[in-house]
């Protein structure tokens, strides 16, 4: 079977970025199974002129050096020759295109035009993109498939897109025949009563963690105890607790490993924080990094906003920690209460404390074990293969139906 996903992100970006999210270990593993041949990873499609030209100056003026299968004025495939995260030897290409956001009519014409080009085959249509769906059922897929990550309704970066993704999940959960999300609380907001819908939780790639970490040189010199968290800084942050804890505990020091979001609001809050002495900004690091960074906090936190949107995610960060074994304090976001046993849940700066008292004390080596040992059941080899599985079997079943029509 050769596969088409539209992306969330754009394939560059993964090379660059600290952070290897859901999308992309999901296609590493499907590049990984014997089932998947070919596959054309399209970038994330601009929606507005100005995310188009952004899009146009990473994509086709500052592209890539790798072969060139298409390009025109608009539009650039490449394939991918080398790379040390994705297995490319049974064809991997990726295109970038702004053509979204002049109509997907041309779009879905030129892909046709590509994957005719390509020689592709009993196509797996696979997409995390809630803000597109015209394509589903118009590029000659013999099944199409739907990973809900997040609630975008509820990001405030498409927050001017809050109509248009609401009536695009309704679309989708009409003609994608499979669907999977990352929460209960998205099968409850959009697809209820809906056939084929799964909840597939997030996973860890468990080799990153297992090598030898060495020391980063830029955390060397901040003192002991360290409580850190990784990952993109956003608003879905409370920057509120965030701020009281700092406040309430300036013994400690406070580090922060990955990008901050640009945006006027989230500015403000960086700056406030910035005044504590106690508080580190190390900035992006490249994800094969990260595991020797979160070695170095002593307690691993995640304080992010109550609310929608979060209630229907699922941290990546907290299976991270966890592979290492590390003492968490969380707000009570999505997928947390399935660790309830080994981290701490909390809601105010008071709870905080006493929490940390407790994990800064923790010398329980049995306890570190069983964190370990509880996050090797979200290996991401297992749980793609649990979601290819479906979806073949559902293929199998389609195949079956028309076979018993026909007679």
């Amino acid at each position: 079977m050769d596969l088409i996903m539209f992306g969330m992100n754009n394939f560059s970006r993964w090379f660059k970025k600290e952070t290897f999210n859901r999308n992309a270990y999901i296609l590493k593993n499907l590049l990984e199974d014997k089932r998947i041949g070919k596959v054309l990873y399209i970038d994330l499609l601009p929606n507005t002129i100005e995310r188009g030209i952004k899009s146009y100056i990473k994509n086709q003026i500052l592209r890539s050096r790798e072969k060139i299968i298409y390009r025109d004025f608009f539009s650039v495939c490449h394939q991918a020759q080398t790379s040390e995260f994705f297995n490319t030897s049974k064809g991997l290409f990726y295109y970038s295109t702004i053509d979204s956001i002049f109509g997907e009519k041309i779009m879905i014409k030129k892909i046709n035009k590509l994957l005719k080009k390509l020689e592709f085959k009993n196509i797996i249509l696979w997409s995390c993109n809630p803000m597109f769906c015209g394509y589903f059922g118009k590029l000659g897929e013999t099944i199409s498939c739907f990973d809900t990550i997040d609630n975008w309704t509820e990001l405030s970066w498409y927050k001017n897109q809050k109509e248009k993704l609401t009536q695009n999940y309704q679309l989708i959960k009409k003609k994608a025949n499979i669907i999977f999300t990352v929460s209960p609380e998205l099968i409850n907001l959009f697809f209820q009563n809906k056939k084929n819908v799964y909840f597939i939780s997030q996973g860890i790639d468990l080799n990153r963690f297992q090598k030898k970490l060495v020391c980063p040189e830029d955390i060397k010199q901040i003192p002991h105890p360290i409580i850190g968290c990784v990952g993109v800084i956003t608003d879905r942050l409370d920057f509120n607790l965030i701020s009281n804890v700092i406040n309430q505990n300036k013994n400690l020091s406070f580090v922060f490993i990955g990008s901050i979001w640009l945006d006027k609001n989230l500015k403000l809050e960086i700056e406030n924080l910035s005044r504590f002495d106690n508080v580190y900004f190390l900035g992006i690091k490249n994800f094969n990094e990260v595991p020797a960074y979160i070695n170095q906090f002593d307690v691993c936190f995640a304080f992010y906003k109550v609310n929608l949107s979060t209630k229907c995610g699922d941290s990546m960060k907290i299976y991270e920690y966890l592979a290492l074994g590390k003492p968490i304090i969380s707000t009570n976001t999505g997928g947390v209460e399935k660790f309830s046993d080994l981290i701490k849940i909390i809601k105010t700066p008071e709870e905080f404390n006493n929490s940390l008292k407790e994990c800064l004390k923790e010398k329980d080596e049995n306890l570190k074990n069983r964190r370990i040992k509880e996050v090797k059941k979200y290996d991401w080899k297992k749980i793609v293969e649990e979601m290819l599985n479906k979806i073949e079997q559902l293929i199998i079943s389609y195949k079956t139906k028309n076979y018993g029509t026909k007679k």
